[in-house]
């Protein structure tokens, strides 16, 4: 069922409502505020075209679509953001060769979800065999969204408003120049965070980017860290002790280094964070540790005085 030209996809068929954790929700951020998308139309499984997204890991957009967030922005329109801090946003514009003769683009799309307002979330499901996407060679992959065609803006958009932008693009043979925003996985480490006994804590996961301070992303985590004004406050809420992933962290700089010089497998939750990353990686670390060493004195006969 091809649109007319250009031909960019499938129109959606009306399907039944998808259970609740398939809405996309929507989040508040700041100039933004919250509404939710329903479910919207999707495309039918006889109606689909499964030509594979130029992407080593072939990814879909059935998967990338929880991924993604549609914020609702106060000054007007829509912003397209990751929905997790797992994964951040990469911008590719692509031109797309057109003729008199093959005026379409080749581009398959299926809305997932969709305001009364318009706002909704379109992705790129795949190429047609033979149009001049694929023609083109385009860096096009499955999940990416259209932002923006030939200067028009498209983000955050609905697959009728989608599709209103894409046949307004100038006639051919002017190429078709479009501006796609794809989701990009973040290498991080996840981080295994055990407790002092005494607090009768279970041991919580938390993921940290290369660059997270690690006390920035057990706050953000919900783990409650005290107070750091003064070198003793922060030995007793901000010590850690490393026990497997040290050389996954930035050197420390010399104030830590003259602070922790009695414990070298120590680090400080304020000052220590992940370095450069080739791959996903495994780290685990010790809370408030006993801080009888750091604390014992120079001299040890001074306890007597």
């Amino acid at each position: 069922m091809g649109v007319s030209a250009p031909s960019v996809g499938h129109r959606a068929h009306p399907m039944p409502p998808l259970h609740a954790s398939a809405l996309m929700v929507l989040f508040i951020l700041p100039l933004a505020t919250t509404f939710q998308l329903s479910a919207g139309r999707r495309c039918s499984p006889s109606g689909r075209r499964h030509t594979p997204c130029m992407s080593s890991e072939e990814a879909t957009a059935d998967g990338m679509a929880p991924l993604w967030k549609v914020l609702k922005l106060d000054a007007g329109g829509q912003t397209l953001a990751p929905a997790s801090g797992e994964w951040e946003v990469s911008t590719v514009q692509v031109e797309i060769t057109r003729t008199l003769e093959s005026p379409g683009l080749g581009v398959m799309l299926e809305e997932y979800g969709a305001a009364e307002d318009g706002a909704g979330l379109t992705l790129i499901t795949g190429l047609a065999d033979g149009g001049n996407a694929a023609l083109s060679a385009v860096d096009l992959q499955c999940g990416d969204a259209i932002v923006s065609a030939c200067g028009a803006r498209t983000e955050g958009l609905n697959y009728d408003l989608t599709i209103d932008a894409l046949v307004s693009l100038p006639a051919a043979p002017a190429p078709a120049v479009l501006t796609v925003k794809r989701l990009v996985k973040l290498l991080g480490v996840k981080c295994t965070v055990i407790f002092p006994p005494d607090e009768k804590r279970d041991d919580k996961i938390i993921r940290l980017p290369p660059g997270r301070l690690f006390r920035q992303a057990l706050i953000m985590s919900g783990v409650k860290v005290g107070p750091c004004n003064e070198d003793l406050q922060c030995l007793c809420n901000c010590g850690m002790v490393v026990r497997k992933g040290r050389k996954l962290l930035e050197p420390e700089a010399s104030q830590e280094r003259q602070m922790l010089k009695k414990e070298p497998d120590w680090r400080l939750t304020c000052r220590a964070k992940v370095g450069k990353l080739e791959q996903d990686e495994d780290m685990v670390i010790r809370l408030r540790p006993d801080l009888e060493n750091i604390m014992a004195p120079k001299d040890p006969a001074a306890w007597r005085t």
